[in-house]
């Protein structure tokens, strides 16, 4: 919880205005160290967030995946797709060869932008792919956000002051 909101704190440093909203998130299945490929690099506290918290039909929607990831290379948004009411949105990590990677954790952030969606509840499901190991998408997180309608407000007028007895009395 504590390096999510660094995190949080980290992207507004740099200018991006991160705030969460009402997603759930879970983390993918990964295997325990010990099962893993030594060479196999994972990202970890993985946060997904839409922006504006709650979207309305019309509101340009922004989605904003963090992460903290194994080393210093750390993976860049390719594209996003929306089918079926599931946005989903890869990043890439690709290292030039012969560049080396220091191995420190790193945190990062970006944004997809989705742009305005109807009425509905949707998926994010966010995909790392690691060129370094491989081709294969390997999901990062997930989270479901909603977008409705804002509830109505009903206004009243305001009633003219009273003429009578009580307006003597400051009613």
């Amino acid at each position: 919880m504590k390096l999510a909101r660094s995190m949080m704190t980290l992207c507004l440093m740099v200018g991006l205005a991160c705030t969460p909203g009402p997603a759930r998130v879970t983390r993918a299945d990964r295997p325990e160290p010990a099962q893993a490929n030594a060479r196999c690099l994972w990202c970890y506290d993985a946060v997904i967030a839409t922006m504006p918290a709650s979207p309305r039909p019309g509101d340009h929607i922004r989605v904003l995946c963090a992460a903290v990831w194994s080393d210093s290379c750390v993976p860049v948004y390719s594209c996003h797709e929306l089918q079926d009411g599931t946005i989903r949105v890869i990043s890439v990590c690709s290292v030039p060869p012969g560049t080396g990677c220091l191995t420190v954790l790193t945190p990062f952030c970006h944004f997809a932008s989705v742009g305005p969606l109807p009425t509905g509840t949707y998926r994010v499901e966010w995909y790392i792919v690691d060129l370094r190991l491989d081709d294969v998408l390997r999901l990062c997180a997930t989270a479901d956000f909603e977008v409705a309608q804002p509830p109505y407000s009903l206004y009243l007028p305001l009633l003219p002051k009273a003429a009578g007895p009580e307006a003597a009395l400051g009613w």
